[in-house]
């Protein structure tokens, strides 16, 4: 997950606590009877360019779950809370348009055609109703992507799985929602029980825009002037300050300026070839596989080390990969991981895609998980001050301003990475959705030109990660599945010897 946004949107109704509650990654049911704002909404910078190079099939950032639920759910009441979700969330009936001339990032519009049943599914289960067979449906749904002409979301119900279970997949576009953000639609669609509350009245449909070419031409040279204005206002008082600062405390300044160019070289400096030896080919064949852990156990891997629990899942995903080109025959030091950082302040909007990403050159291996925990916290914490220094967005900024040369920069940005990492915390209870209970959620992070996706989600006590890799990358998915199970139980296992 690599792209970062906040939306100038505002979601009314949802109470503070509820919102800070998201804000930490867990779920919250939210109530969503009353819509929200509608002013023209325009994607970030770096949203913009990737909506530009996914034309690029390695580059696509189609993000994917697979719920699976202990019953069918009650279809007119997902229905209504699909429908109420289109009305309350900008980007769930919206399309993305790029403006006339691309003279400001892409905004999103009222899709005047919006019809719901287009979005939402229902199918029988194939595969025989196992596991395998819904993963299987899922991936080669992602692949055939979304219709950028339409609000860039879809879901799949899919009945009739073993057990008289049923499952729910979600596909959305990164420039819509991170998985943060995925977790705060499913607040809005769920409840806490398995009674579905009462909303109340339906919001009423936004108004839509103004679609003609003059109009948005016209708004789109006001949206790109005001944030010009802005930009300068910001360097100046940046200016106002620096010089001060500069009198009274030359040395710190100097360091300060000198952390800025270290980390912006360091996260933007392209690379020319990928670290593994083994992981070098890029087709854009997915594949899906789905591991689930005690996060308990987990967790107390990491807090008996002083570290956290992304701390233990990034070192075992490490472990996993160092096992894997081991059994290659081609044994690796490093791997260039893009690790996600969820840059949410306290009091943003919980939904939208407010993620940026990083790239580390990670040591693995498969020797001592308890110290590599160690290196890893340090370097993960190292990454995510990195990402959120304040000149990290006036490059993005740059950077969408040199149009097509985008595609370029970006592409030997990402192609070269070999893993990605992300983990988001939905929090310990139980989700319902419309009157079935969700319990297992299996995430599937896009790839954007690495070799592979790693994405851990902790759910009700259980940690639940979704492996998504190119086949030209890793065509023996089964063995790297393999791996990635023994680097969890070897960091599982720390647990059991708290006092190493």
């Amino acid at each position: 997950m690599l792209s970062v946004s906040r939306r100038n949107f505002d979601l009314i109704g949802v109470r503070a606590a509820e919102v800070a509650k998201v804000n930490q990654g867990s779920v919250a049911t939210i109530d969503n009877y009353q819509h929200a704002s509608h002013q023209p909404l325009h994607a970030s910078d770096i949203d913009a360019a990737m909506w530009r190079i996914e034309k690029d099939p390695l580059l696509r950032q189609t993000i994917a779950a697979v719920l699976i639920l202990d019953q069918p759910p009650d279809r007119e009441m997902l229905l209504d809370r699909l429908e109420r979700a289109s009305r309350t969330l900008p980007t769930f009936r919206h399309r993305l348009v790029e403006a006339p001339l691309q003279l400001s990032t892409p905004r999103w519009l009222v899709d005047l055609n919006f019809d719901l049943s287009y979005h939402v599914r229902w199918i029988g289960a194939p595969g025989g109703g196992s596991l395998d067979g819904v993963l299987e449906f899922a991936r080669q749904s992602t692949m055939s992507g979304l219709d950028r002409d339409r609000p860039l979301w879809a879901i799949t119900v899919v009945e009739g799985l073993k057990g008289d279970q049923a499952a729910v997949i979600i596909k959305m576009d990164h420039a819509m929602a991170d998985g943060v953000a995925l977790l705060a639609i499913l607040s809005l669609l769920g409840d806490f029980t398995r009674k579905p509350r009462d909303l109340g009245a339906m919001p009423p449909i936004p108004e839509p825009e103004s679609q003609s070419v003059v109009d948005l031409a016209a708004e789109a040279v006001a949206y790109t002037g005001h944030r010009i204005v802005g930009l300068v206002g910001q360097l100046a008082n940046s200016a106002a300050r620096t010089i001060p600062a500069v009198v009274l405390r030359p040395v710190h300044t100097v360091s300060n300026v000198g952390k800025n160019v270290r980390a912006l070289v360091k996260l933007r400096t392209p690379l020319l070839k990928t670290l593994s030896p083994v992981m070098t080919g890029r087709r854009g064949w997915l594949r899906f596989a789905a591991l689930e852990f005690d996060l308990e156990r987990l967790r107390n891997a990491a807090t008996s080390r002083a570290c956290t629990v992304n701390d233990a899942f990034v070192t075992a995903v490490a472990h996993g990969f160092a096992l894997y080109h081991q059994r290659h025959g081609k044994p690796v030091e490093r791997l260039r991981a893009a690790i996600a950082v969820n840059i949410r302040k306290p009091g943003d909007s919980p939904f939208g895609n407010r993620v940026r990403g990083g790239a580390i050159a990670l040591p693995v291996s498969a020797d001592d998980p308890a110290g590599a925990m160690a290196i890893y916290h340090d370097l993960v914490k190292e990454l995510k001050e990195e990402v959120r220094l304040p000149l990290v967005p006036r490059v993005d900024t740059m950077v969408t301003a040199l149009g097509p040369v985008v595609s370029f920069l970006f592409g030997m940005l990402m192609k070269h990475d070999d893993i990605a990492i992300t983990n988001v915390r939905a929090g310990d209870e139980a989700l319902y959705l419309a009157g079935a209970k969700v319990i297992s959620v299996y995430p599937f992070g896009p790839l954007i030109g690495c070799a592979a996706n790693c994405t851990l989600v902790g759910y009700n006590h259980k940690a639940f990660v979704g492996i998504n890799v190119d086949a030209a990358a890793v065509p023996d998915l089964d063995m790297l599945t393999g791996c990635i199970q023994e680097g969890f139980n070897a960091v599982i296992a720390l647990s059991d010897n708290v006092s190493d």
